[in-house]
């Protein structure tokens, strides 16, 4: 639709079809929901205390959407162990409860409100038994908590250098990884890492992208024309250029 055409029906529509005023509904009627009902988790009961990372995207579904095909590969696999480094409120490690039901996942967050949070989303999703809520990781925490077929997410803003190397934690060797790389902290250290597992590694990158209204899930319906001045910030979930490796075991 054209831009002078949009504008036009913007100061025609009465007061409650404004844009500020459809913006501020369908804000509250989101935050009415407390089920994901888009993207890799949906289905999981969720809530909208958060540690860091924006909630909104993730009940649009749009949160993290480049590691989409990264998850796909994950989730196609099978695993005994799941180790979520930097797990925030617990996105990734009760949703991976979630997917792997045979899978005891160990969930690492510095910060006791995410411990907290964890705990509360666990047992709201009914996986308290499976996922086991710790404190700060260091190396020699990664090399206990891996055992048997073992996958690692981690999202550590930069302490990935250290916590990610096969030499002072060689279980990683046979482990799956899936990092989120700080190179705006920490400058280097994507390439870095996955240097060292270089020979032991397939390695499968993702790029951060802006978000467009193209990424928007269909819920909108007829309101879309009149909100898209709002989408580009409703959709965002980080501030800085971000990449993903998803780094398999060639073994």
């Amino acid at each position: 639709m054209p831009h002078a055409l949009r504008q036009a029906l913007k100061k025609l529509a009465p007061a409650p079809l404004q844009p500020p005023v459809l913006a501020e509904r369908f804000l509250a009627s989101m935050r009415q929901e407390s089920v994901l009902r888009r993207g890799p988790f949906s289905g999981m009961n969720y809530g909208w205390e958060q540690v860091f990372s924006a909630q909104l995207p993730k009940f649009l579904g749009t949160y993290e959407q480049e590691i989409f095909p990264l998850l796909e590969k994950v989730f196609a696999q099978d695993f005994d162990t799941i180790v979520d480094v930097g797990a925030a409120e617990g996105y990734y490690a009760v949703g991976l409860a979630r997917r792997f039901p045979r899978a005891n996942i160990i969930a690492y967050e510095a910060l006791k409100k995410g411990q907290r949070l964890i705990a509360d989303l666990a047992a709201n999703n009914g996986v308290s038994d499976r996922v086991t809520v710790k404190g700060l990781c260091q190396p020699g925490d990664l090399q206990s908590a891996l055992s048997g077929r073992a996958f690692v997410m981690m999202d550590v803003e930069g302490a990935e250098d250290f916590l990610l190397d096969p030499n002072t934690t060689p279980a990683l060797k046979q482990a799956a990884l899936l990092f989120e790389s700080h190179d705006a902290l920490v400058p280097g250290v994507g390439q870095r890492v996955c240097s060292r597992f270089s020979d032991t590694h397939v390695i499968t990158t993702a790029e951060s992208r802006q978000r467009t209204a193209e990424d928007f899930p269909p819920i909108l319906g007829w309101r879309k024309p009149f909100l898209r001045y709002y989408l580009s910030g409703w959709l965002v979930d980080r501030q800085n250029p971000t990449v993903w490796y998803l780094l398999e075991p060639k073994a």
